[in-house]
């Protein structure tokens, strides 16, 4: 006899989620929290998509790239793996895909 499957919608959301979308875990001073949800709330917003748009926003204006764009690409593929996590495959893989990127870039 077939043993039958029961939806459990936990664990559908959480493997969408993991499948869907990188998850990014940031740290704020006590108390600050609190703040930045009701400031959120305030814009009509959630906390993930007011951060979100900030970050894409930043980016958008190009100021932190620019910065920092001559410094990234200056590093050596091992600085790369030294600084953000050679030991963890996930990282690793993403490296990689940068590094690669780097270097389509660089040939342009």
């Amino acid at each position: 006899m077939a043993e039958e499957k029961i939806f459990n919608p936990t664990k559908y959301k959480n493997d969408f989620q993991k499948e869907k979308y990188d998850r990014l875990i940031i740290n704020v001073p006590k108390g600050e929290k609190a703040f930045i949800q009701e400031y959120a709330r305030i814009m009509k917003k959630s906390l993930n998509s007011y951060v979100v748009d900030l970050i894409h926003a930043d980016i958008q204006s190009g100021e932190s790239l620019n910065k920092y764009r001559d410094q990234i690409l200056k590093q050596s593929d091992e600085q790369l793996f030294a600084a953000y996590g050679s030991h963890d495959e996930e990282a690793r893989s993403e490296i990689e895909k940068y590094i690669e990127h780097k270097k389509q870039s660089n040939k342009e």
